[in-house]
């Protein structure tokens, strides 16, 4: 399964945008770092959160990416009711694991602390930095701004137009981009000017010049994927081809060093080369996770090896790929189409009970069933369960922390509460929490699955 990396939501099976795109750029081109298009206006912020929880409520898998800290710099950005001489209006602020707000909500919006312990916050339609006691560090004077990053930059938006800040709020290459984003481990950032995508250093000097359709950021391989002629190849940090475009989606090589691609509808693999070690048959497929990768052949889903051998005949009529506790779900249409997991082996581990399952993650796995959504372990021992009011329900996050939509059913009132695996809240009864900042390029359209 894709997910967006603008809000983190699973990606329709139909090869479609995700529902987020409709006010953002299209998935193929990275967008100008929008985190949400949330007016300053009261009244409008809170019909914009409205919109985005219809969006949350219509996929099955929760906003926040797998394995990321709820708890960012031990708080997380939260929104509340506040009521004042001039009413009742969305305001953000922080709270600890304790669920006490630590910084009073009375911002227009929140983003996440940074390592650098400085979050940015909205205040008169303006963005600036605040420190963890909530005094501000970098004033008010951005028209957009973005957390700092490990390279000691933030992305920030002034006069129409995209740069870059140090924590001391100097600004360090001058807004000149029509979008800009975080430095990557190479020390490139990918940026766009007139419709083309380009890299630059810390310096602010190109070294790949803007001449991509569209591209997305390094990964920690040191490859980008870039769009040149109608096709997606991948390039090094001089610019050269270490991919020819010739494919219509590709995808990050993993630990195996093989990539997944798309040509012709069909997916496959190819090597650090450009050479295919798995030709493109499959319906579809997914990277390689846990030594194995997700295909689907004939309308039913298995798995297949590095070199292309069927270790898993594709029987099930949808699956996901393999955690690191080596279990996948998968559905078996024998039992009436629920989902159970199984080993590397195809061994069933976990029987065909729920009607929803994720994928494991850091040690849990959230599945739902009766209507009520349980955390089991790998040997299926339920660990944590909710009671049916709860409508969706993130992963564990790494700091073990999972974030739950609640519904009251008298006053039909939305709720976001956290729970650690014992069960206890640690914060509840906020209007919404803030997914991390979107600092990456969203995903490459991927055909049908």
């Amino acid at each position: 399964m894709a997910f967006c990396s603008a809000c983190g939501s699973a990606l329709p099976e139909d090869g479609s945008p995700c529902p987020c795109t409709s006010q953002q750029s299209p998935p193929d081109t990275p967008h100008s770092h929008r985190r949400f298009p949330l007016a300053a206006v009261p009244v409008i912020l809170i019909v914009a959160l409205v919109a985005l929880l219809i969006i949350l409520l219509s996929v099955s898998d929760f906003i926040l990416p797998e394995r990321t800290p709820l708890f960012q710099k031990k708080l997380v950005p939260v929104a509340a009711n506040v009521t004042d001489e001039h009413g009742t209006s969305v305001k953000w602020g922080y709270a600890d694991k304790n669920g006490e707000m630590v910084i009073a909500a009375k911002f227009e919006m929140a983003r996440e602390f940074a390592a650098n312990d400085l979050a940015p916050v909205k205040q008169n339609g303006l963005w600036g930095y605040i420190n963890k006691n909530g005094d501000f560090m970098i004033a008010v004077q951005f028209e957009e701004a973005e957390p700092f990053t490990a390279k000691g930059f933030a992305c920030i938006k002034q006069n129409g137009s995209w740069g870059y800040i140090n924590r001391r709020g100097s600004i360090v290459i001058n807004p000149q981009f029509d979008s800009a984003y975080p430095f990557a481990r190479n020390g490139l950032a990918l940026v766009s000017i007139g419709g083309k995508y380009g890299y630059i250093n810390t310096e602010g000097v190109y070294v790949i010049e803007p001449r991509f359709d569209a591209a997305r950021p390094f990964d920690d391989n040191g490859y980008a994927a870039v769009l040149a002629l109608s096709h997606w190849g991948m390039i090094d940090k001089h610019g050269d081809w270490v991919v020819n475009p010739q494919f219509e989606a590709i995808e990050s090589f993993t630990d195996n060093d093989l990539a997944l691609v798309m040509k012709e509808g069909k997916y496959g693999f190819i090597n650090r080369d450009g050479m295919y070690v798995v030709a493109p048959t499959y319906e579809y497929a997914e990277s390689f996770s846990e030594g194995l990768a997700l295909v689907k052949k004939d309308g039913k889903y298995g798995f297949i090896n590095k070199n292309g051998v069927t270790v898993i005949t594709p029987t099930y009529t949808a699956a996901k790929s393999f955690a690191e506790n080596g279990l996948a779900a998968v559905q078996i249409a024998a039992n009436a189409d629920l989902w159970g997991y199984i080993n590397k082996k195809g061994e069933v581990v976990i029987a065909a009970q729920y009607n929803e399952a994720h994928t494991f993650t850091n040690g849990y796995a959230a599945a739902k069933k009766d209507g009520v959504y349980v955390f089991i372990d790998k040997k299926g021992t339920v660990v944590l369960r909710l009671d049916s009011t709860y409508l969706h329900v993130s992963d564990f996050m790494s700091d073990g922390y999972v974030l739950a939509v609640r519904t009251d059913p008298v006053t039909n009132e939305t709720t976001y509460h956290i729970f650690d695996k014992d069960g206890d809240i640690h914060e509840a009864g906020y209007r919404f929490v803030l997914p991390r900042s979107v600092t990456t390029a969203p995903e490459i359209a991927r055909g049908i699955r």
